[in-house]
């Protein structure tokens, strides 16, 4: 298990594993996977296709079940929480960012950012000014009419960061957000979701391929056929209360 950093860490996995059944082939897509990650931090998972990083994120944001191991997120268990207790646990403290942006096509702009707080059940007109707070803070309050077709991959993505971060989540979990997108983009994305990482105080784990992202990580775990292979602190961090 790699060093704790705090004696509260948002996440701790501890020897998480995950099998899945293809007729009769056992496929191993995590192998005793431990590690903590401190709170408010931005934290990278890097590894090839393949090697476990989204398995990983799908067990942490409660879309799949560990075979084996605990997860546990700001001092819940998930594997204490049946399927309806692991939704609402997800809509509460979890934003999500995906490298195909999982945007609604027939929704505006500031409706795609809105649902997150409709899923919450948040008063109305405290979704509207929320939403177009962090319309603003992302720089596409211009563009809150538009439909998802009418945008750039780099205004996609930064309309799923909004969506992510409009509820002001204990975590968010970004799946290799930047693959889809060119290296200029995809470089203005990653600083993007540092300085939101920062202003929000929230915590962001980040998969992807690409090492050369790796700099702009607090800590960065590395991954090779399901198993945790490195460790790296890259700054001094200071303890968060």
């Amino acid at each position: 298990m790699s060093p704790a950093t705090t004696e509260n860490p948002v996440l701790r996995i501890s020897s998480v594993s995950r099998t899945y059944e293809e007729g009769e082939l056992r496929v191993h897509a995590l192998r005793d996977v431990s590690l903590e990650i401190p709170r408010q931090l931005f934290t990278m998972i890097v590894g090839p296709s393949g090697s476990g990083k989204s398995t990983l994120l799908n067990i942490i944001g409660c879309i799949d079940r560990a075979s084996s191991g605990s997860v546990v997120i700001n001092g819940t268990d998930l594997s204490s929480l049946n399927d309806t207790q692991l939704t609402r646990f997800r809509a509460d403290h979890i934003g999500f960012i995906f490298q195909g942006f999982n945007l609604m096509p027939v929704l505006s702009v500031f409706e795609n950012v809105e649902y997150a707080l409709v899923l919450a059940g948040a008063p109305k007109r405290e979704r509207e000014l929320a939403t177009e707070k962090i319309l603003r803070d992302v720089h596409l309050y211009d563009q809150r009419h538009q439909r998802p077709n009418q945008l750039s991959g780099g205004q996609k993505q930064r309309v799923a960061i909004a969506r992510a971060l409009v509820k002001r989540p204990l975590l968010v979990l970004a799946d290799e957000p930047t693959a889809n997108l060119d290296s200029k983009t995809g470089a203005a994305i990653v600083r993007l979701m540092r300085e939101m990482q920062r202003s929000a105080k929230t915590t962001f784990l980040f998969s992807t391929h690409d090492p050369h992202l790796m700099s702009h990580a607090d800590e960065v775990f590395t991954i090779q056929d399901g198993r945790i292979v490195n460790h790296e602190r890259r700054r001094n961090l200071e303890v968060v209360a």
